[in-house]
């Protein structure tokens, strides 16, 4: 299933997207699964110039069904606008799907003390 799903964060700080893989309400055992969560400026340019690339090896709890996505400052340190990013998996069998896919905006918040 694709979801197109809208994001929003603040530059220069932390966030974590939690993820669940359930198949008729049961946790999907991820044991090998990749998850790869890639944020671009625009949807033809190429991976090599991705503004934020995270990729989720799963090792521990794998039968869970849970996936976090943490971003850090250092992520988050790019310039406020709206980019686009995709959530993608890759399954202990090689398939490959994306779960989630669309805008994130990035945005300067009040305070600049930290």
């Amino acid at each position: 299933m694709r979801n197109y799903i809208n994001l929003e964060l603040y530059q220069r700080t932390s966030e974590v997207y939690e993820l669940y893989f359930t198949t008729d309400g049961v946790p999907e055992n991820l044991e090998g699964w990749t998850i790869y969560f890639t944020v671009k400026n625009s949807l033809e340019d190429p991976e090599t110039s991705s503004i934020i690339t995270k990729d989720i090896v799963i090792t521990e709890d794998p039968g869970d069904g849970k996936v976090d996505i943490t971003l850090t400052p250092d992520d988050t340190d790019i310039i406020p606008k709206v980019y686009w990013y995709d959530i993608t998996v890759k399954d202990e069998q090689g398939n490959v799907n994306v779960v989630a896919f669309g805008r994130v905006k990035v945005t300067k918040h009040a305070t600049q003390r930290t």
